[in-house]
């Protein structure tokens, strides 16, 4: 397995984070497995939204058991954050 641990550029000490999970392939071309452990919630489908757009379209599965998050390539992130269950449970 790799992981990176991801942070904002703006504020790196108090800014968003998250740890990113990749299984390990023999093989490049083998699809790969991916996921978070913790971390701020925009900043990880802003990762997911970049990723996208080589790499085809994400499902989020939220470990609160809110609804899950479609991302496409072209997908605006701040679109998706402001009208995702799991980042605005009253809205």
């Amino acid at each position: 397995m790799w992981q990176a641990m991801i942070t904002s550029i703006g504020d790196p000490d108090s800014g968003g984070w998250t740890l990113l999970n990749i299984s390990s392939r023999a093989e490049p071309e083998e699809p790969q497995e991916i996921w978070f452990e913790k971390g701020h919630p925009e900043l990880i489908v802003e990762i997911l939204s970049r990723l996208s757009t080589r790499c085809g379209t994400f499902v989020v599965i939220p470990d609160t058991g809110c609804t899950p998050l479609v991302i496409s390539q072209g997908d605006d992130p701040k679109e998706l954050c402001a009208q995702w269950e799991h980042l605005n449970p009253n809205g």
